[in-house]
C-alpha cells in the first residue's frame, strides 16, 4: 500500500484513515460528542465530563463529595457522533483513590456499542434506544431504591465481574425503572414492557478492578455476523520487561439484535475515572454473499431426498438484483430439462417472483425494487393443499386445489436444486441466507422470529432444517443438515464469487424492536442517515471540552 492510496475514494489516505473502506467514516474521537443521560430522575448532577487530547482523553469527574453524591445513581453516556458497523474499540480506564473521601460510590464504568435511536414513524416525539452495554464494578452492591416502604421489590443486586447485555429501552419508561434494570446483574424486563436487558455474558471468575491500576480494554464487534468480542488486560514492567496479564477474556460471543451503531463510554454511580487513549477502527466486514454473473456461474444445494423434502417444505433466501432480466431468471430451481415436475422460485421480466411446484404456480403482487435486498417464502402445506409466497415479510399471494383437482406428485428425490440455474437460464445477482425447512414452521409471528434467528441449531436438531446456507464462515458456504454443497457440471460452469454482504443491515426494517404499543414501522435513522464527523481541531492551546449534566437530557 502506498502512502497516497485511498481505496474509498474520501480524500483520506488510507495510512491514515480509520476506515479505508468506507467512504463514510475517516477519523474518530470524544472531540464530537455529547452527553445522554439515561435516567431522567430529578437528582442534580454533580459529575462533569472533560474531554482533552484531541477527543481521546476523557475525564470523569465529581465536582464535591457529600454524601448525598452517593445517591446520584445516574446512568449516563458519553456517545461519540461516528457510526461504526464493524469496529474495534479500545482504550485504557484508570479509577482514581481520593484519600480526603476514600469511601467511593460502588457504581460501575464501562462502553456502549451498537447503540441506535429508533424513531416510531410519524411520530418523533416516542422513540426507542438500544445498545450494547459492558459493565464493570469494583463492588458487590444493592441498589436500594425503596420510597417509603411503598415496595417491597425495590433492592436491586449487582455483583462483580464484567458483564455484556443488550439493553432496549423507551423513552417514557420511569426513570427509576431504568435505573433498576440497568443495575441489576441479570436479564431483565419491566411490568409494563418499556425496558429490557438481556445478559449475553458475565465473567464466572467475577474479577473486579482495583483502585489505581490502569486497565486496557479491547472490543470487537463484527455486526454483519453478530461476533462480539472482548478482553480487558493490565501491562506492568518488570526489569525493563513488560508483561501483559489478561484479566478477563470474554471469547466469541453471538449476538445479532443489534446491527451497528454508536460507541462511548459509560458510568453508572462511579466518578473520578479517566479513560485514556481512546481509538476505534472499522473492521473488515465478515458477512458474505454469493455473486451470479448471469452467464455460468452456478451453485447445487444437493438433492431433493438429501434436503428431506418429502411432504411440506419452506423454502426462504434474500437476493439483489441490479437490473431487470430479459426473461425469467432463476433463483432456486431444479432442471426444467429434465425434471419431470416443476420446483422453482424465479424473477420474471418485469421483477415479480414467480413460485412453482407441483402443479402450483404463484407470483407476487407488487415487483421488487432493483439494488435493494429483497426476502422471500415459497411455503407448501401438503395437508391444506396450498402454496403461499411471502415478499418482504408479507404473504402477497396463495393458491389452492380440491381435491378433485390436487395431484400429489412431489420432485423426484433424486433430483437436483441449484441455485442461480433452471436448465436454460441463470441467474444475475446476489443471494444470501438460503434456509430449506422440510416441515412448516413459520406462523405469522413466527415468521418473524425465525428470520432474524443467528443460528438455526436448535431447528437442525429437531430434524426440521435441509440446509442453511450463510456464505460467512471463511467464506464458504456453511450448511446444516446431511446434503451435498459442489459444483455443478465444472467444466461448463463455475460457483459464484464471494462478496461483502449488507443484508443484515437491511434486516433491521422488519425486525420486531416495538417495545409495549410502538409498530413494527419503527426505522432506525442514525444508521441509514450517517454524515461526514466534523474535522477536529488541533488541541494547541484551545481548552479541554468540558461536559457538565445539570439536567436530564
Amino acid at each position: 500500500m502506498t502512502n497516497d492510496a485511498d481505496a474509498d475514494g474520501d480524500g483520506v489516505p488510507d495510512v491514515t484513515d480509520i476506515c479505508p473502506f468506507d467512504k463514510h467514516v475517516s477519523s474518530f474521537s470524544f472531540a464530537t460528542s455529547h452527553l445522554l443521560e439515561l435516567s431522567t430522575k430529578s437528582v442534580p448532577s454533580t459529575i462533569r465530563w472533560k474531554v482533552r487530547s484531541k477527543g481521546h482523553d476523557v475525564d470523569l469527574e465529581s465536582l464535591m463529595y457529600e454524601e448525598d453524591n452517593l445517591k446520584a445513581v445516574r446512568p449516563v453516556v458519553l456517545l461519540g457522533e461516528t457510526r461504526f458497523e464493524e469496529v474495534k474499540f479500545e482504550g485504557t480506564f484508570f479509577v482514581h483513590n481520593i484519600e480526603r473521601y476514600p469511601t467511593l460510590p460502588d457504581g460501575a464504568i464501562g462502553i456502549v456499542f451498537g447503540f441506535q435511536k429508533l424513531l416510531k414513524k410519524g411520530d418523533n416525539t416516542r422513540y426507542v434506544l438500544r445498545f450494547y452495554l459492558a459493565t464493570w464494578r469494583h463492588t458487590y452492591h444493592t441498589l436500594n431504591n425503596c420510597a417509603d416502604g411503598a415496595r417491597k421489590d425495590c433492592n436491586f443486586g449487582a455483583i462483580t465481574g464484567l458483564q455484556i447485555k443488550s439493553v432496549t429501552l423507551r423513552n417514557d419508561a420511569k426513570a427509576d425503572n431504568i435505573r433498576e434494570r440497568l443495575w441489576w446483574s441479570a436479564s431483565q424486563e419491566d411490568d409494563s414492557r418499556l425496558i429490557r436487558t438481556n445478559l449475553i455474558f458475565q465473567d464466572p471468575k467475577h474479577k473486579i478492578w482495583e483502585f489505581n491500576t490502569a486497565y486496557r480494554w479491547r472490543l470487537y464487534h463484527h455486526s454483519s455476523t453478530g461476533r462480539i468480542r472482548m478482553s480487558i488486560h493490565t501491562v506492568t514492567s518488570e526489569e525493563g520487561v513488560k508483561r501483559v496479564t489478561t484479566v478477563v477474556d470474554t471469547g466469541d460471543l453471538f449476538d445479532k439484535k443489534i446491527r451497528g451503531g454508536q460507541i462511548g463510554l459509560y458510568s453508572m454511580g462511579q466518578w473520578n475515572v479517566t479513560f485514556a487513549n481512546t481509538a476505534a477502527r472499522c473492521l473488515e466486514p465478515e458477512n458474505f454473499a454469493a455473486e451470479f454473473n448471469g452467464k455460468d456461474s452456478v451453485m447445487s444445494l444437493g438433492t431433493v431426498a438429501g434436503l428431506g423434502i418429502t411432504r411440506s417444505f419452506e423454502i426462504s433466501a434474500w437476493f439483489k438484483v441490479s437490473e431487470g432480466p430479459a426473461s425469467q431468471s432463476p433463483l432456486i430451481c431444479k432442471n426444467k430439462l429434465t425434471s419431470s415436475q416443476p420446483f422453482c422460485v424465479s424473477l420474471t421480466a418485469d421483477l415479480k417472483i414467480l413460485g412453482e411446484y407441483a402443479g402450483f404456480t404463484i407470483l407476487t403482487e407488487e415487483a421488487v425494487s432493483l439494488h435493494q435486498w429483497t426476502y422471500f417464502v415459497l411455503r407448501y402445506d401438503m395437508q391444506e393443499k396450498t402454496l403461499r409466497l411471502y415478499h418482504n415479510i408479507a404473504e402477497t399471494n396463495v393458491v389452492a386445489k380440491n381435491d378433485e383437482d390436487f395431484v400429489n406428485v412431489g420432485p423426484q428425490q433424486d433430483e437436483v436444486l441449484n441455485v442461480g440455474w433452471d436448465g436454460e437460464h441463470f441467474f444475475k445477482g446476489t443471494v444470501d441466507e438460503i434456509r430449506v425447512f422440510h416441515r412448516l414452521i413459520h406462523e405469522d409471528d413466527y415468521l418473524y422470529t425465525l428470520l432474524f434467528k443467528p443460528s438455526l441449531s436448535r431447528e437442525n436438531n429437531m430434524r426440521l432444517v435441509g440446509a442453511h446456507v450463510t456464505f460467512d464462515r471463511e467464506k464458504t458456504v456453511d450448511v446444516l443438515g446431511n446434503i451435498d454443497i459442489a459444483e455443478l457440471n465444472p467444466e461448463t460452469t463455475k460457483m459464484p464469487r464471494f462478496v461483502s454482504s449488507t443484508v443484515l443491515s437491511e434486516m433491521y426494517r422488519y425486525d420486531d424492536v416495538t417495545l409495549g404499543g410502538l409498530e413494527r414501522s419503527m426505522m432506525e435513522t442514525t444508521v441509514t442517515s450517517r454524515r461526514r464527523q466534523r474535522p477536529v481541531r488541533s488541541a494547541g492551546k484551545t481548552k479541554p471540552k468540558i461536559f457538565q449534566s445539570r439536567t436530564p437530557v
